[in-house]
């Protein structure tokens, strides 16, 4: 089971989100508009300027930085901010993703991990979370895709976190209905 709080107020979810930062640190975030623009009610707290430096801004304005070179900056991020498709009754989070970028800083390369998600994501089984994001979550990001680059989006990899070491993911739960 993966801990959490929970909120309903637009200004305390920016403040959650972005109280573990610290100025100068590095962090992941997944860059899709979706849950966490919807959360916190306005543009994304962390780009250009904010307290923390984003890995992908670091990569920003570098002339043939190479794939690898590109991961090894991300993986150095000591922060991943990011959302889910589904939770479980339980407690288990999932996530979907086409490429995969996002997940290794979830899985293991980020010391501390943030999740947001909205009450409408909470279901009864695993079983019902595979359906949500096939049935629901892949739906809204396929014409989200599509008028964002041109190509349908796809499932490549499903993500299931069912527990993790105490105090390193955090899940933060919107008491409204945020992102897909």
């Amino acid at each position: 089971m993966i801990p959490g709080l929970s909120t309903d107020g637009q200004n305390r979810v920016s403040r959650l989100c972005r109280a573990p930062l610290t100025k100068g640190e590095t962090h992941d975030r997944d860059r899709r508009r979706g849950t966490l623009h919807d959360a916190a009610g306005r543009a994304d707290p962390y780009r250009d300027g904010g307290r923390a430096q984003g890995a992908r801004l670091r990569c920003r304005g570098r002339r043939r930085l190479r794939v690898q070179e590109v991961k090894a900056i991300a993986g150095q991020a000591e922060y991943a901010l990011g959302s889910v498709h589904a939770i479980t009754a339980d407690g288990a989070v999932v996530i979907a993703s086409a490429t995969g970028s996002q997940l290794a800083a979830y899985v293991w390369d980020a010391p501390s991990v943030i999740l947001v998600a909205g009450t409408q994501k909470l279901v009864p089984s695993p079983e019902a979370a595979r359906e949500r994001v096939v049935e629901h979550s892949l739906k809204l990001e396929d014409v989200r895709a599509q008028a964002a680059y041109g190509q349908r989006s796809y499932i490549g990899k499903l993500l299931e976190i069912r527990q993790e070491q105490p105090g390193r993911i955090h899940l933060v739960l919107i008491r409204r209905n945020v992102g897909f």
